[in-house]
Parts: structure tokens; sequence; C-alpha cells
């Protein structure tokens, strides 16, 4: 049985990363005016710009605190670049512009890139079945695209959700990139199909990788050295090939110690595709250049790559290839962020202005996306649309905690997802993260411009809430309660297998409670949402009960992170 310290680590670290790709930075900001960068001057003296700066990030600007390194750049020039805290708490080496980090899922951007040039140089197409490249990839009822994997719309099953309810703990336990590929080898059927759905999916990019390598005949790293960083300029950058490599200043990463002081993170992966990129301001600027002077590929690739899918529905989401592209108070973003083991990035490019703000942090504490879009407004809010009437709104509204507690409970997703709601200190609480109150009935994740939107009916009663971003919004329906009978508490108890995943939980009742053993995860305590569903109280899992057509329990389908519906037989 694992530690509880240990695992809650580990699935905290996953939900950070999760909260920041689907809320962090994802909403369009008020359109406005905006003026083209002048041709001769800055948007913002450098003294005041840094200034303005310092106070942002004083907090970490300290010889014993890990930090971040902040950048603003120009037509592939740094203009500003400053160092805040320590990139090695031991010897006391302290943040560079210089300093190197792992900027997770910001790396996806140069896969995408990658496979819009191949497709450009007619090596691949972007329509290509996934099996035509992968001979021993498995075919599912309908067709998977290298489109639909670089886009997050796949359907396929993502390896931390499926392998967190197998009892492995994300972001903690090894995982190696056999084990990643061989969770949707497994796979019985797609979660949804193909092009329908935006999902985010970080095994979809190590496919990808496995993809490059088939195609190219080269290793990844090596194919990206030779083709992209190297006729870039961009020296400072690498792929950590292997767990533990040692790569030349590049900062440690740290979280918070649980009494106190720091732990240093270890990365439990090394798998390019969804991470692994370690780089530089400097390096990220000569990158974003590429964005308009297509130094490599042409136009032709860069609108490839910058193109957001549009989903089968009709609906654009604002992904393209490994990146996002959508807009911030008037002004079109390129941006992506990533955490990963303890690291934090986010980069942010606005081709009107030809400039951009990159934050990268050694640090899960520090707010990298948020602080992107602050350094944003100091550098470049001149030529940005006005602020919209959410975001000049004051810190927090005043809401009624009559209100609060109506808001507070489990809502579900048309895809099964639960989100929970706390109400805590005159708070609303969504995975441990604050729900900032614009007004009675709408709230922002702190940090985000993403929106949780409640609906009220008669009596002010919420019949339905909505979690807004770019992507489009996302109906989240409340859990209508359900007060299962001692009785039928019993129904329920059994042991329970998944031939995908194999892996077993028992069930039995306990104090009135439904409860479950499981090898890895211990004893796990299920409070009941609606009729045959209860959700893990120590882990992020959902089980939802099936019955024959004579009422007795078949099975059960879990869902845990971003995997659905993982099958589950009732055995005895």
């Amino acid at each position: 049985m694992r530690s509880t310290r240990a695992q809650s680590a580990g699935l905290l670290s996953y939900l950070h990363t999760a909260l920041i790709i689907a809320l962090a930075g994802l909403l369009v900001g008020a359109l406005g005016p905006v003026g083209a960068w002048p041709q001769n001057t800055q948007a913002q003296s450098t003294d005041s710009l840094e200034a303005q700066v310092d106070s942002l990030m004083a907090e970490y600007d300290r010889e014993d605190s890990p930090g971040a390194v902040v950048g603003v750049f120009r037509d592939g020039e740094v203009s500003f670049a400053k160092g805040y805290g320590m990139a090695d708490l031991a010897h006391q080496i302290p943040i560079t512009p210089e300093t190197r980090f792992n900027i997770g899922s910001a790396s996806k951007q140069f896969l995408g890139f990658a496979f819009a040039l191949l497709a450009e140089q007619g090596a691949l197409s972007l329509e290509d079945p996934v099996r035509e490249h992968l001979p021993d990839w498995p075919k599912f009822s309908e067709t998977v695209t290298l489109r639909h994997l670089l886009t997050h719309t796949s359907g396929y099953r993502e390896a931390y959700g499926t392998l967190y309810l197998a009892g492995r703990v994300p972001g903690q336990d090894y995982l190696p990139r056999e084990e990643a590929l061989d969770v949707v080898r497994r796979q019985p059927k797609l979660e949804f199909s193909p092009g329908s759905t935006f999902q985010y999916n970080s095994t979809a990019f190590v496919i990808l990788a496995d993809v490059l390598e088939q195609v190219t005949g080269e290793a990844p790293a090596k194919w990206m050295e030779e083709n992209v960083f190297r006729p870039l300029g961009m020296k400072q950058t690498s792929i950590e090939r292997e767990v533990g490599q040692v790569i030349p200043k590049a900062a440690d990463s740290y979280t918070d110690a649980e009494h106190g002081g720091y732990i240093q993170e270890a990365s439990n992966r090394s798998i390019f595709g969804a991470a692994e990129v370690f780089t530089t301001v400097g390096d990220l600027a000569r990158w974003a250049r590429n964005f308009e002077a297509a130094e490599i590929g042409g136009q032709a690739v860069q609108e490839r790559f910058q193109t957001p899918f549009v989903l089968t529905s009709g609906d654009t989401t604002s992904y393209a290839l490994g990146l996002f592209n959508d807009e911030y108070r008037g002004l079109q973003r390129l941006q992506h962020g990533g955490a990963h083991a303890g690291y934090l990035a986010q980069v942010s490019y606005y081709p009107a202005l030809e400039a951009g703000v990159v934050v990268m942090s050694n640090y899960d504490g520090v707010n990298a996306a948020g602080a992107a879009q602050k350094v944003s407004e100091i550098a470049f809010g001149e030529h940005m649309g006005p602020k919209s009437e959410r975001a000049r709104a004051k810190e927090g509204a005043d809401v009624d905690s009559t209100l609060l507690h109506r808001y507070a409970g489990k809502y579900r997703t048309d895809d099964g997802t639960v989100y929970t709601l706390k109400q805590k200190e005159g708070t609303l609480f969504v995975e441990g993260e604050p729900l900032i109150a614009r007004s009675d009935t709408l709230f922002q994740p702190k940090g985000s411009t993403a929106q949780v939107i409640f609906h009220l009916g008669p009596e002010r009663k919420v019949t339905q809430a909505t979690l807004r971003t770019s992507v489009g919004d996302t109906p989240l329906r409340p859990v209508q309660p359900w007060t299962p009978s001692a009785a039928d508490l019993r129904t329920f108890a059994g042991r329970y297998y998944s031939p995908e995943l194999e892996t077993v939980y028992t069930f039995a009742v306990e104090d009135s409670q439904l409860v479950a053993q499981h090898r890895w995860h211990g004893t796990l305590r299920f409070t009941p949402g609606e009729e045959n569903t209860f959700q893990a109280e120590e882990a992020e899992i959902q089980v939802q009960f099936e019955r024959n057509k004579v009422g007795l329990i078949t099975g059960y389908y879990a869902s845990a992170l971003r995997t659905r519906d993982v099958w589950f037989d009732k055995r005895e």
C-alpha cells in the first residue's frame, strides 16, 4: 500500500498540471482597437518594465527560495530578461536568463511544428491513419488520424488516469514510453468519436514521437536537433532522453515540503513529445521569431501549424498543432503552458506585435500562466484592447453565503467527468483551487481567465453551470443527490476485475459506507452521487455501477483524471 503523503503529492502535481492546461489563460479577451508596435520605440521603457516585474516577482526574489525567469522579446531578440530566486538551493546558484528549464507541455509545439514540416515535405499526411505508421497499432471502429493526435481529439486513453486506476501515482511512479503506449494498445474501444471532442491528451504526443521516428528513421531528439533547433540557432535547447540525465545549466525543481522548506522534485519519466524540452528565454525568442519569419518551412508550414482544429460539430477549437491559437484583449496569441515535476512554464507570442513573453519556473507554487499574462499587460498594454468588465472588477465580489452553499456540490459533464465544488471560509473551491467571485453567478479560477457560470431558476436554485473556455462551453449538470439504504449498499459489495488493467478492487460495506480495497491504493471510501454512482473520497476516481435486466450488478465503469469508462467485471 502506498503512503498517503506519496499518493497525495503525485496526484496534486498531476491536478496542478491539468488545471493549468484546462483553465489557465484560455478565454478570448474582450475585443477592442489594437495598435501596431511602433517601429522605432518600445511599448514600455526597460526601467519601468523591470520595476513592475520586480514587484510582481518579489515573493521569489530570495536566496532561500526557488523562483522563475521572466523574459520579454521582439523580433527574436530579448529586450528584457531577469531571474528571480535560486536554480539550485543546495549550492546557492541563482536563476539567470541563461538558466535552462523543462517547459513541460509547452514542448508539444515543437512536435506539432515537426509534423507540419514533414507534411509540407510530403513525408506524410496529417490525415494518415495512425496505424499506417505503426503497424502493431490497434484497430478501432473509427479511424484515428495524425491530425486527431496533434489536436487532442483522438478518443485514445491517456496514460496518467488509466494507470492511476491500476494503482500508479502520476508524477511519482516511473513511466517508460512502452508502458504509455501499451495503455492505448490495451484500450478496448475509443472514448469518443475521433474529431468530435477536445480532450487534452499527453499520451497522444508520445505516440506522435514514435511516428516521427518511423517516418524519419531517426531518434526524435536527434531529428529535432538537426532540423529545428540548430537551424534556428537554439544552441541552449535540448531534449532529455532518459530520467536523471544531466542537462548543463538546468535548474533543479522543487515543491513545498510537508513541514516547511522545499523538496527537490524528481521526474518519473523521460518521454519526448508530451514534455522534456529544456530551453532558455533566448532560445524561445528565436523559436517564436520563426512564427513570422518562417525561416524553416516557409509560410505554408506556419499556416498549417497555426490553424485551429474544427470539430465534427462545426465548432472551432483554439488548439492548432501542439499550441493554442487564441486571443487576449484583442490580440491574437499563440501560446502554451506546461508543468512537469515541479517545473512550470508559459510561452505567449503576439503576432501583431512580433513580440512575446516567457515565464519559466522551477517551483510548482508559481503561477507561470498568470505571471505571463500580467507581464504581457505591463509590456504591451497600450497595444491591447480595453479590459472586459469582469477583468476590471475587484478581486472578489461579495456573494451571500447561502448562495455559495447552493453552488457547492458535485457537477457532471456530458462525458461523465465529475467536478466537486466545496464551500470554505466564504469561498468556493474546485479541486483545491479557489474560485474568485466576479458577480453573484460568475466565478473564475484564481490566476485564470476561464469562467464558471451558474444558472439559477425559480427560488434561485441552481439549474446548471457552465465551464467556459476558448475551446467552447462545457455544461455542468448538478448531480442529483441519492441516499442509498443499507440494503442498497450491500448490492454493490463484491470483487471487481478489469481485463484492460489487470487489477482488482474489492468492495464492501463498513460503518454504513461503501469502501473498496486495492493493492496499491489501500482503502478507499466512496460517497454516493447520482443513483448507482460513487466518488472516492481519497482519490480522483468515480465509479458507475451497471445492472442487468433483473437488477443485478454486473460491473462498473471507472473514470479518473482524463480517463473515462474503464470497465470492471463483477467476479464474485
